[in-house]
């Protein structure tokens, strides 16, 4: 702009220069606003116009002087500079530019860029003109320009990004400050592909090269992640993105883009999953759900496990009286007053109340949580979870019966149980270990007070065993003898070692039992510990011995109850097969046969069916007892019911399978989360961009006309732009989809109505269209969605025909194995590169001819409504062959 002023008439050397009218510049300066001035040193006036006088803020009737403007200069070294350049150029003849501040009449500062011209007459006189130019705006621009600069940089630094051009042609590197930190080099250094590959992961540098000639290849510029290996050994993930330029032949000139260290967020991403996972493992397993009210808004907010315990349908829609209606009638009054009394103090107490839930069981809930205030201390709603613990209540009242069982059972067995730090030489001992020992109950015990109960003979052995567990942290099972009350009693000794990280102890624990009685009728139930051995093994369901020979049962009392006979019944082989499923009948006759004749007892299932009817599975397992003679074989054996497992783990199977289900559908949708995201960013950053730019054009364009032309590309830009939002609208719109607005709907109707739409194609075209709808005539889907797929599909078999030959299109509907009905759109059209193409055949804005009407929006919605509805779609084409969509349908 400052060159497009040129100095007119003569100057002193006496060189001719073209005279422009004044009436030209003075409305050439209104549309630039540029401030004019001129001096005659003939007649000594000076002439200043509108937009000078308005840049230095002096009224119109102001009359200047030739040095009028030096009196605006900010300050007295401006005013020396510019007195020195106009005498100079008096003296000279030689035009100067000179940029300087000053202050106006109003006592506005300003920044001026002034462009002075003298020029000589004849007789020695002269005019001095020039221009100035208000560039206040532009001061600022730059120096927000400098200040964005060093905001980017420190942004760049904090996000761990930086951008990068790459001239392919000379494989030069233009790196910001940033990008070079990333990849750990000195900042500045000469930078070329070889040397970026260097600091590439050794594993990665094959698939970064494939990638850049890739790149140059297709023009195509593709997000990738590699890793990089710095010189600390540390590994970083680092995200490209970027764009190409192509030279006006087509050849790929230069790449640019974006370098970020990707590694933190990563490990961030990764971190939330986990957190979120445990969330919500914690919360199914200890049966909290959260909840929140908002009292502005009276919206409300449930957790999937609070739906689950209330037994609702996940997503029915809330209202604050939605939990008041499950909870127990008796307590209805108590948790409304509980949450009166929260809004008044703002403060929830913890509490329990009874849940009624559809099933009819009953819950206890025990309720926490927090009031929330705004900054007026104004209640806005409320917060918190609600715990099942039902089960927790339960346990606890078992816990309390067990401990009193556990202490009757432990006088009953002679029994105790007992903890020991040996730093502290601390002991804990339950009651009946005090009675074992003759010691009074709670008095405070150690390991001196313990050695005078110990046998005489035995304190050596209990010393030894002692440093024994301390040394080598294993705790063996061991007896020892006690006096007590002038008795020798023998003990029984289990136990084990709590250990921290180091495998130092921290703590040992177990039990003490006075096995003085046991050991004196040792051998009188050294038989009956084989069943108890067994017992063990299977839960000691119940235990049982058969000789066959002679067809005499033994069975515990558990048996009976198992198999469901009266107690004490005398029980035969032919009364006990009464209770066996008729189809377990044979194969348990056939086991016992085998049994028999291989001298082995393997363990076997089995069925029995109660007299209620019901059904029940059991597990045996056994051995074989030989005597002196043949006729003295005998069976003994524990049986348990398995009933229950086998159900629990059929639960867990189907746990699991709807465990999967769930993870795919959040798979699917986090991946359509993704692609939309993707499409959004991609699609919408461009257009956006174009406007700024073309906004910023508009701005600095002085030319009417040129500002024109840039008005119809903002219109071009603004439709291309309205387009894309319009087809995510719709996109977004197709995923909301309800299935209430379903209806039979025939093959053959929306079949001839697409047609009938495209009439005017077909008849252009030639095209003949084929269709067998034999197999499934009808579907049960969306009108809308139907008739778009079928438009899209058909419409897209003209639209991209082969110029070769008339278009042959066939839609055919058939049906899956799994009773799912598919169709079939074939054509005999251009065909699609599907190696090329077939990872963007779907997406949005993607065209693979170069067909006037091509959009790349139709496959796009075709693709989300069929998805919409669980549907999928795939393609198989073949270039100048053709191409045949096959659709399944849920």
């Amino acid at each position: 702009m400052f060159n497009r002023f040129k100095p007119f008439g003569k100057d002193k050397r006496g060189k001719k220069a073209h005279k422009v009218p004044r009436n030209l510049i003075e409305k050439t300066n209104k549309i630039a606003k540029i401030g004019i001035y001129e001096f005659n040193s003939n007649t000594g006036e000076t002439y200043w116009n509108a937009v000078l006088k308005e840049i230095l803020e002096v009224s119109d009737d102001y009359k200047p002087s030739f040095d009028s403007v030096l009196g605006f200069c900010k300050d007295d070294q401006t005013r020396t500079q510019l007195s020195r350049l106009n005498a100079n150029a008096i003296e000279t003849g030689e035009t100067f530019e000179f940029e300087y501040s000053v202050i106006s009449a109003k006592g506005n500062l300003r920044h001026i860029w002034a462009f002075n011209q003298p020029e000589f007459n004849d007789d020695d006189s002269y005019r001095l003109y020039g221009t100035l130019i208000d560039i206040t705006e532009l001061k600022k621009n730059e120096q927000a320009l400098i200040r964005n600069k060093h905001q980017w940089n420190f942004v760049e630094q904090m996000a761990m990004i930086g951008y990068w051009s790459w001239d392919v042609v000379i494989d030069d590197f233009k790196w910001s400050d940033n990008v070079y930190r990333i990849y750990d080099f000195e900042i500045g250094i000469p930078m070329n592909f070889e040397r970026f590959l260097s600091k590439v992961h050794p594993e990665d540098r094959e698939m970064v090269t494939g990638y850049a000639e890739e790149f140059k290849r297709t023009k195509v510029f593709r997000k990738f992640n590699h890793r990089s290996l710095h010189e600390d050994g540390s590994v970083h993930t680092i995200e490209i993105m970027g764009q190409i330029i192509t030279s006006s032949t087509g050849e790929v000139v230069e790449m640019v883009g974006t370098t970020q260290d990707i590694t933190e967020r990563n490990q961030y991403e990764k971190e939330v999953l986990k957190n979120i996972q445990l969330l919500n493992f914690t919360t199914q397993m200890t049966k909290v759900g959260y909840w929140e009210w908002d009292s502005v808004s009276d919206a409300n907010t449930w957790s999937d496990t609070l739906y689950q315990i209330c037994e609702r349908e996940k997503g029915d829609k809330l209202t604050h009286e939605t939990y008041l209606e499950y909870t127990h009638p008796d307590d209805r009054d108590f948790v409304i007053d509980q949450i009166k009394k929260a809004l008044l103090a703002k403060k929830l107490p913890v509490f329990e109340h009874r849940l009624v839930v559809p099933s009819g069981n009953i819950k206890i809930i025990q309720v926490t949580g927090q009031v929330n205030c705004n900054e007026e201390g104004e209640v806005i709603g409320l917060l918190g979870t609600c715990q099942d613990v039902t089960e927790i209540n339960k346990s606890q009242d078992e816990l309390i019966e067990k401990n009193r069982l556990l202490n009757i059972a432990e006088e009953m067995a002679m029994l105790g149980y007992w903890t020991w730090n040996p730093h502290k030489d601390e002991f804990r001992w339950s009651d009946n270990l005090y009675r074992i020992f003759g010691f009074e109950t709670g008095i405070e015990m150690s390991l001196k007070l313990l050695s005078t109960r110990v046998h005489p003979d035995d304190q050596e052995k209990i010393k030894n065993i002692t440093l024994e567990f301390l040394d080598t942290k294993v705790f063996r099972k061991f007896t020892y003898r006690i006096i007590r009350e002038n008795e020798i009693r023998t003990l029984e000794v289990t136990g084990d070692i709590i250990k921290n990280k180091d495998n130092q102890e921290l703590e040992i624990f177990g039990t003490t039992q006075d096995i003085t009685d046991r050991i004196k009728n040792e051998l009188e139930i050294l038989d009956k510990n084989k069943f108890l051995n067994m017992a063990e093994q299977m839960a000691m369901s119940g235990h049982w011995r058969w000789k066959p020979n002679t067809d005499e049962f033994e069975w515990s009392d558990n048996m009976y109850r198992i198999n469901d006979f009266e107690l004490g019944t005398k029980m035969s082989m032919e009364l006990f097969t009464t209770r066996f499923h008729p189809d377990d009948i044979e194969p348990v006759k056939i086991f016992g046969a085998k049994t028999i004749e291989t001298n082995t007892f393997n363990d076997f299932t089995h069925r029995i069916i109660r007299t209620n009817g019901e059904v029940r599975t059991l597990k045996v397992i056994g051995e074989i007892l030989n005597g002196e003679n043949d006729d003295e074989v005998e069976f003994v054996g524990v049986t348990r019911d398995i009933t229950e497992q086998i159900a629990s783990e059929k639960r867990l199977l189907e746990s699991n399978i709807r465990l999967d289900k769930a993870a795919k559908i959040l798979t699917a949708k986090n991946r359509k989360l993704a692609e939309f995201n993707q499409i959004t960013s991609h699609n919408l950053r461009a257009p956006v961009s174009n406007l700024n730019t073309l906004l910023h054009l508009y701005k600095d364009e002085a030319m009417e006309n040129n500002k024109e032309i840039l008005f119809e590309k903002f219109d071009k830009v603004i439709g291309h732009l309205t387009l894309t939002l319009n087809t995510l609208i719709e996109s977004l719109n197709t995923e909301k989809l309800s299935f209430e607005d379903l209806e039979s709907l025939s093959f053959e109707d929306i079949l001839v109505k697409t047609e009938e739409m495209l009439s005017a194609q077909i008849m252009n075209s030639g095209a003949v269209i084929k269709s067998d709808f034999s197999s499934a005539k009808k579907i049960t889907y969306n009108r809308i969605y139907l008739e778009s797929i079928f438009l899209n599909l058909v419409g897209n078999a003209i639209k991209y025909s082969s110029p070769e030959r008339a278009p042959m299109i066939e839609v055919r509907s058939s049906v899956e194995d799994d009773n799912r009905i598919k169709l079939e759109f074939k054509d005999n059209g251009l065909g699609i590169d599907l190696k090329k193409h077939g990872h963007k055949l779907f997406g949005l804005n993607k065209v693979f001819h170069r067909h006037p009407e091509a959009k790349g929006i139709g496959l796009f919605l075709t693709k989300a409504q069929i998805e919409a509805m669980g549907g999928s779609i795939y393609a198989e084409s073949e270039v100048d062959v053709g191409t045949t969509f096959f659709i399944n349908f849920s």
